[in-house]
């Protein structure tokens, strides 16, 4: 699969963050206490966060959210239900 026909076109800019750079990459991983996954990574900077046009099976899920100061972002301490799992991957419209 071609990395960049993950993400939804036109891209819809409120939910990009800016370019990811490896500064705030590595103020992520430090916030985090340990290294993001490189496949990650790799969607990051091609487009850091959006809308995708893949699921995974079974869940129902429409984004990614990127690194970065801007609403939505995997740097956002509340995750409510899902706190628990620091997830990296925002699955969203089941049940």
């Amino acid at each position: 699969m071609n990395l960049k026909n993950i993400w939804k076109t036109p891209k819809y800019l409120p939910y990009t963050q800016a370019m990811l750079t490896d500064d705030v990459l590595q103020k992520a991983e430090k916030n985090f206490g340990y290294k993001l996954p490189s496949a990650y990574i790799k969607l990051l900077k091609i487009q850091n966060g959006g809308y995708i046009n893949y699921g995974l099976p079974d869940i129902e899920h429409t984004r990614i959210y990127g690194i970065g100061e801007s609403f939505p972002t995997i740097l956002n301490d509340n995750w409510g239900e899902f706190q628990y799992i620091k997830p990296i991957i925002e699955i969203i419209g089941f049940g």
